[in-house]
């Protein structure tokens, strides 16, 4: 993505959901989607990445955090792996604490589930290769 934003705290969605739109466009029968960030930022439901991302591709999301941001106490802390430190869940679509056990249950020994490790991964080598 050339026209990439800079990032700003509570701001990740205008960053990141560009990349969503050309990376899904022409997808049919997508019915979860699990992002790297949160659904929304606080109690009161400021949204955050996977809000923007479930009114526009309309399909219950799970975020999935590393880092805690602040306000976000309503996020479900998941253990995984050997870490002492959990992820974070929140989700639209779903109750978080269905999201949480998908979380917990989805593949990989470490703290971050193999499939978003992998998606971490196959993005950093486009930008490192300038292709993305």
């Amino acid at each position: 993505m050339q026209d990439v934003a800079p990032y700003r705290p509570g701001e990740f969605y205008r960053r990141e959901l560009p990349a969503l739109r050309a990376v899904l466009r022409g997808l049919d029968g997508l019915g979860l989607l699990v992002i790297d960030g949160y659904v929304d930022l606080d109690p009161p439901g400021r949204p955050g990445l996977g809000a923007h991302a479930h009114a526009e591709f309309g399909v219950a999301v799970i975020g999935v955090a590393k880092t805690a941001f602040h306000g976000a106490t309503h996020a479900v802390p998941v253990p995984r792996g050997s870490s002492g430190r959990p992820v974070l869940v929140t989700a639209v679509g779903m109750p978080r604490t269905e999201a949480a056990e998908l979380v917990l249950g989805m593949a990989g020994r470490f703290r971050i589930p193999d499939a978003l490790r992998r998606a971490d991964q196959l993005a950093r080598a486009s930008v490192d290769a300038g292709t993305g």
